[in-house]
């Protein structure tokens, strides 16, 4: 079986069907392999065109809202990628984060998390940093010495700066579940199976998961 694309007369039909929605040119005009096929791939526009007018139309082939909702929040999260979110508390001695994640990473820590849970559809997650803790100097060790003039001064000498605490964080997750779920019991076990995330993957401490249910859905 021949597999060329080729007419008659020598000219490719791609390249016919590249120019089908321009004016013919001089070769096109008068000949009659290349005019035979511009009919052809003119009415085989058309009906493409309208049908893909009636797909667009056709609301069975319109995404669902959770789609939507999944693609928005992906859009969202591309917006936000260069927000950089501290591992570790700042301290007076270093008030700097050594270490930062991507809100989107963490986002995506949490979503993973969430699809292991049966019957939940993580659809959006929300990051906020809470209000820092108070920072506790580390204890000081006593060092008496004594003064010039020779009376007696008690002075104190840092200890070891202390270890890195993890930063905290609070999540807010919007979720649907199956309707023939049990909402506080897949809610207990998604809170649990983030927590685990956030901390073993992250190394960030989720002082506060928030967990609304949007919504109910086939399972």
């Amino acid at each position: 079986m021949s597999t060329s694309t080729r007419l008659g007369c020598g000219r490719d039909i791609d390249d016919v069907w590249a120019g089908v929605d321009r004016p013919p040119d001089a070769h096109e005009r008068t000949c009659p392999d290349c005019r035979a096929a511009r009919a052809s791939l003119s009415q085989l526009a058309e009906v493409t065109a309208e049908q893909r007018r009636r797909d667009v139309e056709d609301p069975e082939l319109q995404p669902s809202p959770q789609v939507l909702e999944r693609i928005m929040d992906i859009a969202r999260a591309e917006v936000r990628h260069g927000r950089r979110l501290p591992l570790d508390e700042p301290e007076p001695h270093r008030p700097t984060a050594d270490l930062t994640v991507s809100e989107q990473a963490l986002a995506s820590v949490v979503r993973s998390a969430g699809d292991t849970v049966r019957g939940v559809e993580v659809r959006r997650v929300r990051i906020e940093l809470p209000r820092r803790r108070p920072w506790v100097a580390s204890d000081a060790v006593a060092d008496d010495s004594v003064a010039p003039d020779g009376t007696g001064l008690t002075t104190s000498t840092p200890g070891p700066d202390p270890e890195p605490r993890p930063a905290r964080v609070a999540l807010l997750l919007q979720i649907s579940v199956a309707a023939s779920a049990s909402i506080p019991a897949v809610t207990s076990e998604l809170r649990q199976v983030v927590r685990e995330a956030v901390e073993n993957e992250v190394g960030m401490d989720p002082v506060k998961i928030d967990i609304s249910v949007q919504d109910l859905h086939d399972e």
